[in-house]
């Protein structure tokens, strides 16, 4: 468990937080990680997310996944299809 307002730490059962070693959870400020729920972010594990910094993925909603045919980086006319 953990001291309540430890930056590494939270509360179990917190909205914004997780436990650590949580399959579906991370903790706040890990540069590998994210808290569930925010928008520029995902769950590790999610079949339509990524975790930021990953070399094979992106943020949702300002990109996409590489090599996906229904998807294109942001500005980019196409990626990974036909001449338009």
């Amino acid at each position: 468990c953990c001291i309540k307002g430890e930056s590494n730490c939270c509360i179990k059962g917190a909205s914004n937080c997780c436990i650590k070693g949580a399959s579906n959870c991370c903790i706040k400020g890990a540069s590998t990680c994210c808290i569930k729920g925010a928008s520029n972010c995902c769950i590790k594990g999610d079949s339509n997310c990524c975790i930021k910094g990953a070399s094979n993925c992106c943020i949702k909603s300002h990109c996409c996944i590489k090599g996906a045919s229904n998807c294109c980086i942001k500005g980019a006319i196409t990626l990974h299809k036909g001449s338009q």
